[in-house]
Parts: structure tokens; C-alpha cells; sequence
């Protein structure tokens, strides 16, 4: 009952406060939920409130079902063997980077859903060990993790690769990622060989990632780019109704898109009038496709190519995410070899 905007009274309820409470920000604030959660919507509101005022806070979203590491555990490994055999070949120490990495395994549930079924869950390998166990291996992996027990257990994982050059750290990703793409010698003097090169995975559980990280990935020119975007979260920001967007929402959608231009490319007034006279309130015109494509256009605007995007899932329900995959390398042959490849892997997924 938490998160219900009219069954509590403004002065209890969370989603009024995180706009007005004083003294907040002195407070440990915890949130989490399930993917599929019933509440998400209102946690969403609830975390970008408080973001919008620059209070800290940990949300996490468990994920569960469909979620990106089902696509992960067919994938990343077809697309990591190349990348680190086709370069190696030209003298760049290649880096692995995770955003967001995890604990480094997942768990599926197998349960046959009967009445008296009891969980059953598969345990399968997450992107960290897929990344960890490609071959030939990269020169060094980066780990970022942000929730305790997870980086805790990416400790234990990397004890079992002594032979892996491998560093975790434990902190926000986008701070973490723009400190590396800004101190990282990618080529010239003070760089190995012909340069370093590097494939970057953001895999956020929510509308985590700034636009202000994904430029600083760009402008390395040296970076490939995996991003699961957060489609739900964007089109549950950008409500049909323009009105219904408020401050914190809109300020959501303008981090994770890095421009106010989305208001008039995805909404628009209708021109007729109602009963009364009065021009009704800006719509949202745009569908998920539309919107998709505005994301795509935005990206195209500071990386050097885009894949089409691949939908997610595929089956079984709304679409929930589009999995991105954009070169920030201006060089004509090293855009065409990478987009190949990923296009071949997004096809067949």
C-alpha cells in the first residue's frame, strides 16, 4: 500500500514527501523490487524524486523471467570471442568493461508453476563469468558494482581466475564509467602497442544511465557499446498525458536522453476542441517504436554508428527493454567490421 498516490494523505504519504520532506537527505533510503513488481511504476517516481532533489538512495530491481541475462547466457560469448580475436591480432590491449555487473551468476526459475509446486531455480552463468571465461581471454576485465552483496561476490568469482588481470570496484556506474573512458590512455604515447580498446556492457536495472556517461563513452573513440535501454521506464516517465508529467519525471527522462527536445518529438496537441471550447492537454502521439527510434536518433548524434535495435523480450509480453549496440570508433573500417558482427548476432537472437 506503500506507493498508492491517492490511498494515503499527502503528509504520509512517500511520493509527497520525497518532493517536500526537510531532512531527508540525512536518511539511509533503501529501495528494491521485482522486475515484473506491481509497484514499480510508483518506486520509479519515488526514486527519481528524490534524485531530482540530489538525495542519495540505493534502488535496486531484482531481476527475474525474461530479463537481459536470458539473452546474455546465448549471447555475450559469441560476440566477446570475436571481438577479442579480431583485435588481438592488431596489437591492442583490449579491456572488458561491466557497468553494472552483478554477482557474476543468475538463477532461472524451472518450476512447473503447478499448485503445489515449490521453486525450483537453475543457476547459470551472468555476463562477469561469461566475460571472465572467453577465449582468448581480454587483457584486463573491469567490474562495477554498486550493492554490497553482489560486489562481495564478484570477489569470490575472480578468486577462481588467478590468471585474469581483473580489478572490482564498488561504486555508482556512472561515475565509474566516466572516470575511466576520461583517465584511460586509449591511444598515442602512454599506450601499449597500437592503442587499448575496450567493449563496454550497461545493463541497468532501471533509468540509471546519463547521457552525460554515454557521451564520455563516445568521445573515446575507442569504445564498443552493449546498452540495454530501459524502455518501460521511459514510457512509463513520459505518461500519455503530458500534464501527468511532473518535474521529477520529466527530469528523469532528461538524463537518460540528454535533451527536452523528446517533449515535442514524441507528444502533440490535438487540434480540435472539446464540448466545452477548451484545447485538451498535449498527448504522448508516439508508441513504443517511435520512441525506440527517437532513443536510436539520440545515440546516433555522438557515437559514430547504431545498430538497429534488438526488442525485449521477444515474446511473452510488452516490450520492457532495446538492446543497443553503437560504435564510438570514427575509422570507416573499424565501423564496418563491428557493426557486421553485432548485426549478425542481433539477427539471430
Amino acid at each position: 500500500f506503500l506507493f498508492y498516490d491517492d490511498a494515503i494523505p499527502p503528509e504520509n504519504n512517500p511520493l509527497d514527501l520525497a518532493n517536500t520532506a526537510p531532512g531527508i537527505e540525512d536518511l539511509r533510503i533503501y529501495l528494491d523490487h521485482g522486475v515484473n513488481d506491481y509497484a514499480v511504476a510508483n518506486i520509479e517516481v519515488f526514486s527519481a524524486r528524490l534524485a531530482a532533489r540530489g538525495i542519495e538512495h540505493t534502488y535496486i530491481v531484482n531481476p527475474v523471467g525474461f530479463h537481459n541475462e536470458e539473452y546474455w547466457s546465448g549471447h555475450t560469448a559469441d560476440y566477446l570471442s570475436f571481438y577479442t580475436s579480431a583485435l588481438k591480432r592488431q596489437k591492442f590491449e583490449l579491456l572488458y568493461i561491466d557497468g553494472f555487473a552483478g554477482s557474476g551468476e543468475w538463477s532461472l526459475d524451472i518450476s512447473d508453476g503447478g499448485l503445489f509446486d515449490h521453486a525450483d531455480e537453475m543457476t547459470l552463468e551472468g555476463s562477469a563469468k561469461k566475460a571472465l571465461n572467453t577465449d582468448p581471454p581480454f587483457d584486463k576485465y573491469i567490474f562495477i558494482e554498486n550493492t554490497a552483496h553482489r560486489y562481495a561476490a564478484l570477489i569470490y568469482l575472480c578468486d577462481e581466475y588467478p590468471n585474469r588481470k581483473i580489478e572490482v570496484i564498488k561504486g555508482d556506474a556512472n561515475k565509474e564509467v566516466s572516470r575511466i573512458c576520461n583517465e584511460t590512455v586509449w591511444r598515442g604515447p602512454g599506450s601499449p602497442g597500437h592503442g587499448r580498446r575496450a567493449v563496454l556492457f550497461l545493463d541497468p536495472f532501471g533509468m540509471d544511465v546519463t547521457w552525460n556517461t554515454l557521451t564520455a563513452v563516445a568521445q573515446t573513440e575507442a569504445i564498443d557499446l552493449w546498452y540495454l535501454f530501459p524502455m518501460e521506464g521511459l514510457y512509463r516517465q513520459a505518461a500519455r498525458d503530458l500534464s501527468k508529467v511532473d518535474q521529477a519525471k520529466a527530469a528523469a527522462v532528461d538524463r537518460i536522453l540528454g535533451t527536452q527536445e523528446w517533449v515535442s518529438a514524441l507528444y502533440e496537441k490535438p487540434s480540435q476542441s472539446d464540448l466545452f471550447d477548451k484545447r485538451p492537454e498535449a498527448e504522448r502521439i508516439a508508441d513504443v517504436k517511435a520512441m525506440e527510434r527517437f532513443v536510436k536518433k539520440r545515440l546516433e548524434e555522438i557515437f559514430a554508428a547504431v545498430a538497429d535495435p534488438l526488442p525485449l523480450p521477444k515474446t511473452g509480453g510488452p516490450q520492457k527493454f532495446s538492446l543497443f549496440f553503437a560504435v564510438s570508433n570514427r575509422e570507416p573500417q573499424a565501423i564496418g567490421l563491428s557493426m557486421r558482427v553485432a548485426n549478425h548476432i542481433l539477427k539471430k537472437a
